[in-house]
């Protein structure tokens, strides 16, 4: 896959930067589903095709799931 991942800003909803740094302090933000759209709108996915955005909206969902159960794992300690 040819992304530009490594440089992941959003490029176009300033206020609203789903990366940003509140989740890692706990606050609670609006949950929206990634969609093509979406993801065009950061850097360097700006030009994917349909199914290459569709496998990389895939792949983000699986890695935030396996980062969720490490996470649920690290709080049951």
């Amino acid at each position: 896959m040819k992304s530009g991942a490594s440089n992941i800003k959003q490029t176009t909803r300033k206020n609203k930067d789903v990366l940003s740094e509140n989740s890692a302090f706990g606050i609670e933000q609006a949950k929206e589903e990634l969609t093509i759209e979406k993801l065009r709108a950061y850097d360097g996915f700006e030009d994917v095709d349909e199914e290459e955005a569709k496998e990389h909206i895939k792949l983000i969902k699986t890695f935030a799931r396996v980062l969720f159960d490490i996470y649920q794992q690290e709080n049951r300690k």
